[in-house]
């Protein structure tokens, strides 16, 4: 578990939640936010759907989650990230840690996915590594032709996915990887397989 606090109104809390419990030291860091107007709260999780705004409702986010296989489990509930790019981006969610949170914080919280943490580009992919979940969004003439979050415990995870990609939109060649997050363990991998990489 990694907790990331920024000192100003708007504070950014960065959650590993694989199997563990909201715990107590993230507990006393967060009544250090009690004077906070905006508390913002980042969960990288695998268990992430990107969908059409104007397809969204509260009564279908499980049907989302579930078509992409990762339905939430009974001690998991589901948050949604604002809509960016003209799309919502629903999470599971660890029951306590959200119960607890919304009986400390409730309106002052946002919850956000580290998927659109980063500008758009006009072509080519964004690739962002937090926390063993990797976030992947395409694009082309200015459109965004794919966002996904998929879990990258290893290379091979990550070489897996984009190659999946890279079958149906021949990315390894024609576009640019724009190498965000963990560039340390991601920059390597991408260098193998695309053509043109930036790191940020």
């Amino acid at each position: 578990m990694a907790d990331t606090l920024q000192n100003n109104n708007n504070v950014s809390i960065q959650l590993l939640l694989g199997g563990h419990s909201f715990s107590k030291q993230i507990a006393a860091r967060l009544t250090e936010l009690d004077a906070a107007e905006h508390i913002t709260i980042y969960v990288p999780t695998s268990k992430s759907v990107a969908v059409p705004a104007e397809q969204y409702s509260e009564a279908s986010a499980a049907e989302h989650l579930a078509a992409l296989g990762s339905a939430p489990s009974a001690e998991e509930c589901i948050v949604v990230d604002c809509p960016t790019e003209g799309v919502v981006v629903l999470m599971a969610l660890e029951r306590s840690l959200h119960d607890e949170i919304e009986a400390c914080y409730g309106g002052k919280v946002e919850y956000r996915s580290p998927m659109f943490m980063d500008d758009a580009v006009s072509d080519g992919v964004t690739l962002r590594l937090a926390h063993d979940v990797l976030y992947i969004r395409l694009y082309a003439g200015g459109r965004m032709l794919l966002a996904e979050a998929v879990a990258a415990k290893s290379d091979a995870d990550i070489i897996y996915y984009l190659a999946s990609i890279d079958e149906v939109y021949a990315i390894f060649n024609n576009a640019r990887a724009h190498v965000r997050g963990d560039v340390k363990r991601l920059r390597p991998v991408a260098k193998r397989l695309f053509k043109h990489i930036s790191c940020e």
